[in-house]
């Protein structure tokens, strides 16, 4: 996630981009920005129009090593749009052979780690594209191939987002809706490693034994989703919900959730995140209302 996160930096449009140098200093600056440093700034080539970044290798503070592997990236159609005679903005770029390291201050620790996640490669891929005369905005494909069977994909389609409306301001948000949006997420134990400790950490502190505490926020959470109005979420989807939640806290599977009919103002996600209860029936009514999702959930084989 937090090398699709920098990765993601590279599409944001600045007036440096004038060639792959400047890319990278934009990219360079967003990691330093984010409370990463370079550690090696690695290699950087330009071929056929694409560039290609080899060996970049991020650190934050002491507790996390990130080898970039092979970036490579193109960006089309931004010297129109800072000219004035706006066009389509193609963007792409792929991670290749990426890790991510825990580190301490231990160097017999940091060996350990290392050869702990020797072969844990990371790949990602990412195309998106976007109309600033239309100002529809795509994002064709996001996906995040993790070592073993774990992994993440997105696709989304947003409409309204002209130059003017790209802002952060209600009013500007007000213009924008989502379209189209899928999602699918496969976990067979990545995941523990990255929440498992912080969803436990959440509730230690409540009284009781810990099988008993989890059992029954998992059964409050299941009791939520059935709530939750039928026109949104079917019957099918809260039945996938239901299985997803009784195979917590972490769930081992594949996760499929799509955006079959409908379209969302992009506002509604603000008001949601001032909500004191943004998962209750109310919550959810007023801020998915108009669209339906389809959900699925295949439970891992633990014999496989």
């Amino acid at each position: 996630v937090r090398l699709a996160l920098i990765a993601a930096c590279l599409a944001a449009p600045n007036a440096s981009w004038a060639d792959c140098a400047g890319d990278l200093e934009l990219f360079s600056s967003a990691a330093t920005g984010t409370g990463y440093r370079v550690i090696d700034p690695g290699s950087l080539t330009e071929e056929n129009g694409r560039c290609q970044l080899s060996g970049l290798v991020l650190q934050e503070d002491i507790v996390l090593l990130i080898e970039t592997g092979q970036i490579e990236w193109s960006l089309t159609g931004l010297d129109e749009l800072l000219a004035g005679t706006p066009d389509i903005v193609e963007f792409s770029v792929t991670v290749d052979g990426a890790r991510i390291v825990p580190q301490s201050s231990d160097p017999w620790m940091n060996y350990y780690l290392d050869l702990q996640n020797r072969n844990n490669f990371i790949d990602i891929a990412a195309v998106a594209s976007w109309s600033a005369i239309s100002g529809d905005f795509e994002i064709k494909e996001f996906s995040v191939d993790l070592p073993r069977a774990n992994g993440f994909s997105l696709t989304s389609f947003v409409t309204g987002m002209t130059p003017e409306n790209v802002t952060l301001s209600p009013a500007g948000l007000g213009q924008l809706t989502l379209e189209g949006v899928s999602v699918t997420l496969e976990n067979e134990g990545f995941l523990d490693g990255l929440a498992l400790g912080a969803f436990l950490g959440a509730f230690s502190g409540l009284p009781g034994e810990p099988n008993s505490v989890v059992d029954a926020t998992l059964n409050d959470l299941r009791a939520t989703v059935e709530s939750w109005p039928d026109d949104i979420f079917p019957p099918g989807s809260k039945t996938a919900l239901s299985a997803l939640i009784a195979a917590g806290p972490i769930p081992w599977g594949r996760l499929e959730i799509e955006m079959s009919e409908g379209a969302i103002p992009l506002d509604r996600f603000l008001a949601l995140a001032l909500v004191a209860e943004p998962y209750s029936a109310d919550a959810v009514s007023a801020a998915w209302q108009g669209a339906t999702f389809d959900v699925s959930f295949k439970a891992a084989d633990p014999s496989d």
